[in-house]
């Protein structure tokens, strides 16, 4: 039955093969058809308008490209949207785009679908933690945490310890207090996936046209003492 569930989102038998090797749990569940809905609505919802693809094809394809994310089919329906909902409404806001499941289904399609299986909970340890270790205003970490999922989506599934220890070397080359500042680069938040110990070297200005030049064309290599005069307006 499950084998038939997965042929109507287009899989062949070896591709649905794949898929449970990948996710051996997955096979001792009843049915994929409650969460199948859910995330083809999403998938829908999110996908660039033209494509002629149906929710279950989108589904299909995600899983060819992805074999693990069969997991996500396990899910009970109320839960998946329950995390798409959370993540719509605590950290759409701060996502340029209109289309909110748009950054979320591009960022699960071309990166991890890890992102979906994220606990509400889990999401807002990791933004207490980025708040008391950067946060410079309320509501930092929710921002910091809304660009990382946005960017660097399989970092969802970081523990709080380890997403502490990044934030903290990123302080000390100066990127994350660059990006908290408000300066518009992402380049800091590839940073996240990697255990960056504080060793890069920033570049030093000797003036502050200089300084803001560089934090302009060069953000990721401006120095602290630029950040700290740029954040307070001098």
């Amino acid at each position: 039955m499950l084998f038939g569930q997965l042929a109507r989102l287009g899989l062949t038998a070896a591709e649905a093969a794949r898929c449970f090797v990948q996710q051996p749990v997955t096979a001792g569940v009843a049915s994929f058809e409650p969460a199948t809905p859910v995330l083809a609505g999403l998938l829908t919802g999110g996908s660039k308008a033209g494509s002629g693809k149906s929710g279950e094809q989108l589904l299909g394809d995600l899983l060819r490209k992805q074999p693990s994310a069969l997991v996500l089919l396990c899910s009970h329906q109320a839960t998946l949207q329950q995390r798409i909902s959370n993540l719509v409404q605590r950290y759409g806001p701060h996502w340029e785009q209109d289309n909110k499941e748009a950054v979320i289904v591009t960022a699960v399609q071309g990166q991890n679908w890890a992102l979906l299986n994220s606990h509400p909970e889990h999401l807002l340890s990791l933004e207490a933690m980025l708040q008391q270790e950067v946060g410079q205003q309320p509501g930092d970490g929710a921002r910091l945490l809304a660009s990382i999922l946005q960017h660097q989506a399989l970092t969802a599934t970081c523990i709080a310890p380890v997403m502490q220890q990044r934030a903290r070397a990123l302080v000390a080359v100066s990127c994350l207090a660059l990006f908290m500042a408000g300066v518009p680069c992402t380049e800091p938040l590839s940073l996240f996936r990697s255990n960056l110990q504080p060793s890069t070297p920033a570049c030093h200005c000797c003036s502050s046209l200089t300084g803001r030049h560089c934090c302009k064309q060069r953000p990721s290599q401006l120095p602290w003492r630029w950040v700290a005069k740029l954040h307070n307006g001098r």
